[in-house]
Order: structure tokens, then C-alpha cells, then sequence
């Protein structure tokens, strides 16, 4: 079986959270950043109004696919980036059926 790669699980993240946003229960965000070589995501409940500065994330999670630029994390190899972003795409899978608290 082949495994998938780092780039069809970043997309496989992504495509969650669209799908979550339009269940309409929660909404979710998305985050890469290059220069950090991370991923996060983060879940709010779909009612919350609050200027995105200001938001309460309900969850967060996020997921290391390489070393920073900074020297403070050394380099990952490939299957420990596609571990952790599998685990990334786990955490997110939960909310597609989950419902709001009340």
C-alpha cells in the first residue's frame, strides 16, 4: 500500500476543514507556515462572531513537517512529517460529525 504524501495530506486537512466550515456546526482555520514548518489547525464554534484576533479557539492542534529556520527543531524525516500530519488529519476528522456544546 502506498503511503500518502506530505502534499495529499496537507490537502487532505485542508479539504476537512471546508468541510467542516460548511456543516455549519463549527468553523475552522487552517494554518502553514514555511518558516516554522508547521501546520495548525484551529476550531471554533460557528456561532462565535468575535473578530478572528479575539476568538477562543475550541481546539487547536498542530504538527511539525520540518526543521524552522531558526536551528531550534532539527529536520524531520518524511515519515515523521506524514505521522504527524495523519494525526493532524485524525484530530480534524472529529469534528465533521461532532456537535456543537452547548
Amino acid at each position: 500500500m502506498n503511503k500518502p504524501t506530505i502534499e495529499e495530506l496537507l490537502l487532505q486537512i485542508l479539504s476537512t476543514c471546508l468541510l467542516i466550515g460548511s456543516q455549519g456546526k463549527w468553523k475552522a482555520t487552517f494554518y502553514t507556515s514555511s518558516l516554522d514548518a508547521d501546520v495548525s489547525v484551529s476550531i471554533y464554534r460557528a456561532d462565535d462572531t468575535s473578530a478572528l484576533g479575539d476568538r477562543v479557539a475550541h481546539a487547536y492542534e498542530y504538527a511539525f513537517i520540518g526543521s524552522d529556520t531558526r536551528g531550534r527543531r532539527r529536520n524531520l524525516t518524511e515519515d515523521e512529517a506524514r505521522q504527524n500530519l495523519s494525526m493532524l488529519l485524525t484530530f480534524t476528522q472529529r469534528y465533521l460529525s461532532m456537535e456543537a456544546a452547548a
